[in-house]
């Protein structure tokens, strides 16, 4: 791996072909993504500097505001969340296919748009979905909660305010908030949509 230069603003040059690669010094990824940039676009300039993060290789056309993010591993969901709305940028992992990582290279080169593997479309939307439930879960109150247990246990409104010592009209003032913050009508509804966002 070729010693690195510094930082972006000591690398660029004037040749629109270079490619700057940000690695950690001496950092198998920096030199993984370097091989391959060189093997697949022979005819681009690859220039090494240096990085202070050993998890993630950045790349960038002469320094310019468009850049590709290859991460070693999956990153955390929150922190690619936010490194992809920070700007133009393209993120992939180590495991990208070389197609991902080829079109990634082209979309740089063109200044974008932007550009994010399979895998890592993936990790974002089952970290949305996870917190979905989570703020789903804290969606119905304690008591709210208990009479949509007992509604899927088939007891009647008499039956379920027996069962909580109130009064049925608080029973129906329950399943009508329920139904509110489920955005369903309906014990069949309310007990199946309960279920699909795993409240019961």
């Amino acid at each position: 791996m070729p010693a690195p230069d510094g930082n972006f603003s000591e690398a660029l040059t004037q040749d629109h072909a270079c490619l700057l690669v940000e690695a950690w010094p001496g950092g198998l990824l920096g030199e993984l993504v370097a091989a391959f940039i060189r093997t697949e676009f022979p005819c681009l300039l690859v220039r090494m500097i240096a990085a202070v993060d050993a998890a993630m290789v950045r790349v960038a056309r002469d320094g310019g505001d468009f850049r590709m993010a290859v991460f070693g591993t999956l990153p955390d969901p929150q922190t690619l969340a936010r490194l992809a709305s920070c700007g133009d940028q393209s993120f992939l992992t180590l495991d990208s296919s070389s197609d991902e990582l080829r079109t990634a290279v082209h979309r740089l080169l063109e200044g974008g748009p932007a550009f994010l593997s399979s895998s890592l479309v993936r990790l974002l939307a089952l970290s949305s979905c996870a917190a979905g439930l989570t703020t789903r879960g804290g969606l119905l109150t304690p008591r709210e909660s208990e009479v949509v247990r007992l509604l899927a246990m088939g007891l009647s409104n008499l039956e379920m305010a027996e069962h909580l010592v109130v009064s049925t009209n608080t029973i129906r003032a329950h399943l009508q908030a329920i139904s509110s913050k489920l955005g369903v009508t309906g014990r069949t509804r309310v007990i199946a949509q309960a279920r699909a966002w795993s409240l019961i």
